[in-house]
């Protein structure tokens, strides 16, 4: 066996924005596949910023029996651990070159019995916008 000489690792316990919702795949010429998407709400605390937190909103997709399952599990506010890789694709918005930034889920974990008490938002900036999900991440 080779050795490590790279490694994509995502850690992220966050509260889920936009619930996952379930949909399919319409590659041309590929088997339909189901997938979800939905955003997570991390926040990081800095000292020389009064520890005010300051929220960051991450794009997670899922594919096959997980997206399944999160569209089961999760619910806006869920408290969740997910683990995943990074994943970066090209597009085009209005002739220019972007890029979407996602993080492929590959396991995940809900913390201390699911959506904020109250039905509390996480502490947190505006969401991305709806349109800044892609709909198909293939």
């Amino acid at each position: 066996m080779g050795h490590l000489n790279s490694l994509n690792l995502v850690i992220l316990i966050g509260h889920v924005g936009f619930p996952p919702k379930l949909q399919t795949s319409r590659k041309p010429g590929k088997k339909p596949e189901p997938f979800a998407q939905f955003t997570l709400c991390t926040n990081i605390v800095y000292n020389f910023d009064n520890f005010k937190p300051r929220p960051t909103w991450h794009k997670i997709v899922a594919f096959k029996q997980q997206a399944e399952n999160i569209c089961e599990h999760l619910k806006k506010g869920t408290h969740v651990l997910i683990i995943g890789h990074i994943d970066k694709k090209p597009y085009k918005k209005s002739g220019v070159k972007m890029f979407n930034v996602q993080v492929i889920l590959d396991t995940f974990t809900v913390l201390y019995g699911g959506p904020l008490e109250n039905n509390k938002q996480p502490t947190a900036g505006p969401p991305p916008d709806k349109e800044e999900i892609i709909e198909d991440p293939f």
